[in-house]
C-alpha cells in the first residue's frame, strides 16, 4: 500500500516543452505585446499629427479665405484678378503673377543665389537679395507685400475702396526706341561670313567678293565665349574696312560654342557678364564694328533667365553708343518658350528666327526647312516680335540623306555640289508638294540603298524672300555665304532693292 500511495512522476514526453521553454516563450510573448503597443501608440501619434496638420492647413486656408471673403479683396491688374491676402502689416499679393502682370515678367529670380535683378534702359539695373523683400509661402504661392513692390518699381496703386485696388503697370518700352544707332537701309539682306581663321586671303576674298552689291550686312563668326568671361578672337579689321567699302554693316557673332555649362557658368556670374560686355564695347570700338550678333545656342531652361539678363545689360551698354544688337534664336517651339523671345526683342535691334534644321543628322530623313516649318515660325515668331524687329534666317545649304535597311545618315551639300551630281548621274528632280521645294530622289538598285535631298535652289530661296517680303519683315539673313549657287545673288539684290525679281520656274 506504501507503494500505491508513493507519488508517481510523470515523465515528460519526448519533444514536449519543459520549463525553460515555457519560460522562453513567455518572454517572448511579453516583448510582442509591447512591440504592438509601441507600433500602435506610433501609428496613433503619427495620425494625430497628420490630422493636426490637416486642421492647421484647412484652418489655414479657412482664415485665408474668410479674409478675402470678408474684404471681398480685389488686387487687380487690367481687369485680370491676382491671388491676394490681407495680412497685419499689409496687402500681399501673387508674386509670379505680378511680375508677369504688372512688369511684364521683367524680374528674374535667382533660388540659388538669392538674387532678383530688373534691368531696363529707361530704369537701369536694379539687384535686390531675396531674403530682403517681404514675401511668404501660402499654399504653394509665393505672396509679396503690395506697397514695397510698387514703390521699389514705380507702380501705381489705386484704391477703390476698402475692398478693392487696381494696379497700373509699367509701360512696356521697346527699348530701342531710346537707341541712337544707325541702323541699316532695310530691307535687310544679310549674310553669315563663317571665318575658321581671320585670315584676309584670296580664297576668302574670292568668296565674298560675290556679295558685293547684293547684301547691306555680313556677320563674320569671330568671337567665342571663353570660362572667365573674357572672348577668343578671328577678328580681322580689313574685312571691316571692305565691308564699309561696299557700304554693308559688320555685325561681329559671338558664339557660346553650344555649350550650356559654360555659358550658365559665365552669364550667372554678374563680375563675369560684365568683363564679356565690357570686351564686346572694346572690339566694337576698336575695329569700326557696326554691331554684334549673339548667337548663344542648346541653352537651357536654367541658363535662360542670365541669358536674358546678359542681353538686357549688353544692350544698356552698347545700343546708347550706336551699337546695334541682334539675337539668333530658333524656331519657337513649346520646349522653348523659356527663351522669352518677347522679352530679348524689346531688349534688342534685332531676333534672327533661324529657321532651318527642321531636319538635321540624327533625325529621320526630311527637308532642312519646308515652306511650312518656315511659314508656322514666322506666324509665331510674328506673336512675340515685332515684324520690324524680325529677320528671316534661311539655308544656302542642304543635306543629301544616305538611307539603308540599317540606318539613316546625312550630310550637308552646298548648292553647287548637288547641281553638280544631279548633271553627273542624269537626274531630274520631282516637285514636292509637302514641302513646297524639288526633290532628288536616286536608288542604288544593287545595295538598295536610296539617296533623297530636298533641294535648296533659286526657286525655294525665293519663296523664302517672298514670305519675308510679304510679312514685311526687317530682312533676311542667310547662312553661310560659300554655300549659295551663283543666281541667288540677284535674287538677294532684287529683294535687298526691292525690284521684285523672281527666279525661273
Amino acid at each position: 500500500m506504501a507503494k500505491d500511495r508513493r507519488k508517481k512522476r510523470k515523465r515528460r514526453k519526448k519533444g514536449q516543452p519543459g520549463f525553460k521553454e515555457y519560460a522562453l516563450l513567455s518572454i517572448a510573448a511579453v516583448f510582442l505585446v509591447c512591440a504592438i503597443v509601441v507600433i500602435g501608440r506610433s501609428a496613433f501619434q503619427d495620425k494625430k499629427a497628420k490630422d493636426e496638420r490637416k486642421r492647421n492647413a484647412a484652418s489655414s486656408e479657412s482664415s485665408i479665405e474668410e479674409s478675402s471673403m470678408t474684404l471681398k479683396l480685389t488686387v487687380s491688374v487690367e481687369g485680370e484678378k491676382i491671388p491676394c491676402i490681407k495680412l497685419d502689416d499689409g496687402i500681399y499679393v501673387g508674386f509670379d503673377e505680378l511680375n508677369e502682370k504688372a512688369l511684364h515678367g521683367g524680374l528674374i529670380v535667382d533660388e540659388k543665389s538669392q538674387q532678383v535683378f530688373y534691368t531696363t534702359l529707361k530704369d537701369g539695373k536694379q539687384v535686390f537679395s531675396l531674403p530682403e523683400i517681404p514675401r511668404m509661402e501660402k499654399l504653394g504661392t509665393t505672396f509679396v507685400q503690395l506697397d514695397w513692390f510698387a514703390s521699389t518699381f514705380g507702380l501705381t496703386v489705386e484704391q477703390e475702396d476698402d475692398r478693392t485696388y487696381h494696379v497700373q503697370p509699367v509701360e512696356q518700352v521697346d527699348e530701342s526706341t531710346i537707341l541712337k544707332a544707325q541702323l541699316p537701309a532695310q530691307p535687310i539682306s544679310m549674310f553669315w561670313f563663317q571665318d575658321f581663321t581671320g585670315d584676309y586671303n584670296d580664297d576668302q576674298k574670292a568668296m565674298i567678293k560675290k556679295t558685293k552689291g547684293n547684301a547691306n550686312v555680313m556677320s563674320p563668326t569671330w568671337y567665342s565665349l571663353q570660362e572667365d568671361g573674357t572672348l577668343s578672337s578671328r577678328a580681322n579689321k580689313k574685312w571691316v574696312k571692305w565691308a564699309h567699302k561696299y557700304d554693308m554693316q559688320v555685325w561681329a557673332l559671338v558664339d557660346n560654342a553650344f555649350d550650356d555649362a559654360l555659358t550658365l557658368e559665365v552669364l550667372s556670374d554678374e563680375a563675369k557678364r560684365e568683363t564679356l560686355i565690357n570686351q564686346l564695347l572694346e572690339q566694337c570700338q576698336k575695329l569700326g564694328l557696326d554691331g554684334i550678333n549673339l548667337d548663344f545656342e542648346g541653352l537651357s531652361e536654367e541658363t535662360a533667365p542670365y541669358f536674358i539678363e546678359f542681353v538686357r545689360e549688353a544692350g544698356a551698354v552698347l545700343r546708347p553708343d550706336g551699337y546695334i544688337l541682334s539675337v539668333d534664336v530658333s524656331v519657337p517651339m513649346r520646349w522653348s518658350s523659356y527663351y522669352r523671345r518677347d522679352l530679348l526683342a524689346a531688349a534688342c535691334d534685332y531676333c534672327i528666327v533661324m529657321a532651318y534644321d527642321e531636319h538635321y543628322s540624327g533625325s529621320e530623313a526630311g527637308s532642312v526647312s519646308s515652306m511650312k516649318f518656315m511659314e508656322t515660325a514666322v506666324q509665331n515668331m510674328l506673336a512675340q516680335v515685332p515684324a520690324e524687329k524680325l529677320i528671316l534666317g534661311i539655308p544656302f545649304y542642304t543635306r543629301v540623306w544616305t538611307i539603308t535597311e540599317s540606318e539613316t545618315t546625312c550630310a550637308s551639300w552646298t548648292m553647287n555640289a548637288v547641281s553638280n551630281y544631279m548633271v553627273d548621274w542624269e537626274l531630274e528632280p520631282v516637285y514636292d508638294e509637302e514641302t513646297g521645294q524639288d526633290l532628288m530622289i536616286q536608288e542604288d538598285e544593287d545595295t538598295g540603298t536610296v539617296y533623297k535631298c530636298w533641294i535648296e535652289n533659286a526657286k525655294s530661296v525665293q519663296k523664302r524672300l517672298d514670305c519675308a517680303s510679304q510679312n514685311q519683315l526687317a530682312g533676311v539673313a542667310a547662312w553661310k555665304v560659300g554655300m549659295e549657287a551663283e543666281d541667288i545673288w540677284p535674287l538677294m539684290q532684287a529683294y535687298m532693292k526691292q525690284e521684285g525679281a523672281t527666279a525661273d520656274d
